[in-house]
């Protein structure tokens, strides 16, 4: 069985909403790549706020406190994240936690799955 999100299981993309549910069943079939953390570490600029001296990310906002380091520290960098191709470079989909723990560690690369750009119209 593929992973699955609780009931809040959107993100959006190109001002589109999509269901994670679905992404994570299609991305299921892929092929699992290794992929340089250095060409994703441009996403954290957009997708994290500081918050009484945290940097928290978009999914986290109005946890309570300690919630997103709690999120980094206990996820599982052995799960593929989920990435497209938009403007020529490599867009997380899911998988922010992880790409955040494995630069906390100085890894260079992390395992993923490339979504292609005609795969988003489920």
């Amino acid at each position: 069985m593929t992973y699955q999100e609780g009931d809040c299981d959107t993100f959006t993309h190109n001002g589109r909403e999509y269901s994670l549910n679905k992404l994570l069943i299609l991305s299921s079939t892929l092929p699992v790549k290794e992929i340089l953390v250095d060409e994703l570490v441009w996403i954290f600029k957009y997708s994290r706020k500081l918050i009484d001296g945290t940097m928290v990310c978009s999914s986290c906002m109005g946890s309570e406190v300690g919630w997103h380091e709690k999120r980094v520290e206990n996820c599982d960098l052995t799960v593929p994240i989920i990435v497209t191709i938009h403007d020529d470079r490599l867009v997380v989909l899911d998988g922010l936690h992880r790409l955040e723990k494995a630069v906390g560690l100085g890894l260079t690369k992390i395992p993923g799955r490339v979504f292609g750009n005609f795969h988003l119209f489920f």
